[in-house]
């Protein structure tokens, strides 16, 4: 008799075993990339976008909807208003979309479409705190920068950042000067994000140093510019 329940015991804690590793083998790396889209009820067709790109503030992101990996699910579903869609991105063009509810409501909930669960702390002070960062521009990036030495096409290109958000971009070949123009937000004191107005075609900028920031377009490879007097 003890020998059995012995085996039975000794079964249960490797089928146990078993199931745990097979769930840390489903969950997947940490994600990439992560984007917020804040939207507002009063102003329709109208949003506010973060993207995170950094370790540490994605982490601080998920921290708010454990296991999201899995795409949890619940028994509780609430009419409420949606005022953020999150969304993170994994290697191999895998995303997961979460839907989180409006400031007003409280508590915050989320879903992944399957449910309702609550999010963990205070993901609206998170999501505060980030527009913060992104409307007020940095200092470190103010100012103007060339490319060091030339562009692949040949050309000098100089970029100035000016403390309204907005950048001009000039590029000068030849005797001809072309100039564009755009955005820049800032993601946090050394990184930050830039968008043509002419093309939508985005570029991530990272300062490595007070004289030096790395620029890495969409596709394309890293550009060095160091700061001008």
């Amino acid at each position: 008799m003890r020998k059995s329940i012995f085996g039975l015991v000794l079964a249960v804690a490797v089928i146990g075993l078993g199931i745990a590793w097979t769930v840390a083998a489903a969950k997947p790396a940490p994600p990439q990339g992560a984007l917020i889209v804040v939207f507002y009820p009063d102003k329709p067709g109208v949003a506010k976008v973060h993207l995170l790109s950094d370790a540490k503030q994605i982490a601080a992101l998920a921290a708010h909807f454990p296991g999201y990996e899995m795409r949890p699910s619940s028994n509780i579903a609430g009419a409420w208003m949606s005022g953020y869609n999150v969304y993170f991105d994994f290697a191999e063009g895998v995303s997961v979309r979460l839907s989180v509810s409006h400031p007003n409501l409280q508590p915050a909930h989320w879903s992944a479409g399957r449910g309702d669960l609550d999010v963990e702390g205070d993901f609206h002070k998170f999501v505060a705190g980030l527009s913060a960062i992104a409307d007020e521009p940095s200092s470190a990036f103010v100012g103007k920068w060339t490319l060091d030495g030339k562009a692949p096409s040949g050309e000098k290109v100089v970029l100035e950042f000016k403390a309204d958000g907005t950048f001009e971009e000039t590029e000068t070949t030849s005797g001809r000067t072309s100039k564009f123009s755009g955005t820049w937000e800032k993601q946090s004191d050394s990184k930050a994000t830039l968008t043509r107005s002419d093309v939508t075609v985005k570029a991530d900028v990272t300062l490595t140093d007070k004289q030096t920031l790395e620029l890495l377009p969409e596709g394309g490879k890293p550009l060095v510019y160091k700061r001008m007097p």
